[in-house]
């Protein structure tokens, strides 16, 4: 998870050509997918490539966030429409109450869309 925080790409890349337990939470329950999502810049090809190696798509952190919730905030529908093809849940802490109904509709639409 430091790897994907700190931007070292190459070593993330070669990390996820071993066995390693790609599913280890951190103290505040997140996962590697949160910290490929919340950088700077979404990285699209590590989600990718995390999904493919297995990794918790559902996983929920200790502030009540997921992957898709995050992946709404950073405004990245590529990682959403990864998400949701792969069966991705879309109920998320929603810290706007009320708008999680339609931000919803919007990924979902724009997923399609593509």
């Amino acid at each position: 998870m430091i790897a994907i925080e700190k931007n070292h790409k190459e070593a993330v890349y070669e990390l996820l050509k071993y066995n390693i337990s790609i599913n280890t939470c951190d103290r505040n329950g997140k996962n590697a997918l949160f910290y490929a999502i919340e950088g700077p810049a979404p990285n699209v090809d590590l989600v990718r490539s995390l999904i493919k190696k297995g990794i918790e798509i559902n996983c929920e952190a200790k502030d009540k966030s997921n992957p898709i919730g995050k992946a709404m905030e950073k405004n990245c529908l590529e990682i959403a429409e990864l998400l949701i093809k792969k069966q991705a849940s879309l109920e998320f802490a929603d810290n706007n109450e009320g708008n999680s109904i339609a931000i919803r509709v919007f990924v979902i639409s724009k997923c399609w869309q593509r």
